[in-house]
């Protein structure tokens, strides 16, 4: 009975449905969808007027196309007033993207080592083909 229910779960986990939508729907085998995830920090200042950046290496998703990605940042101080979390998404490839923030209503000049000091964290997610 045990060696059904493992049976049973590894059959499920290995069935997950996953299925890319709009401009970036093709139909491939169920087993061509991955879904990869990871967290990102070393924040450098990007060219002046308080905007960081990080940059994010993908290549170990093993994705064959650019790939759907979400994000979100995460912080202890300074994060929440941001321009750019969701939309600063630029260079997107199958290997990985860059991600600027501008911080306007920052008091003083706003640079990659106050985003480290304050602990941001850019959280990503990336769906998309490796077959």
């Amino acid at each position: 009975m045990k060696v059904l229910v493992v049976f049973s779960v590894v059959v499920a986990v290995c069935l997950a449905d996953v299925k890319v939508i709009g401009a970036a729907a093709r139909d491939p085998p169920l087993y061509c969808n991955r879904i990869c995830a990871g967290k990102q920090k070393d924040w450098v200042t990007h060219g002046g007027d308080d905007k960081v950046r990080v940059d994010v290496d993908m290549a170990g998703c093993q994705f064959t196309e650019a790939p759907v990605i979400s994000t979100a940042l995460f912080g202890e101080c300074h994060n929440i007033k941001t321009e750019g979390a969701a939309a600063g998404v630029r260079d997107l490839t199958k290997k990985g993207f860059r991600l600027i923030v501008h911080k306007p209503d920052y008091s003083e000049t706003f640079v990659g080592s106050i985003a480290n000091e304050c602990n941001w964290e850019l959280h990503w997610q990336a769906v998309g083909f490796i077959c």
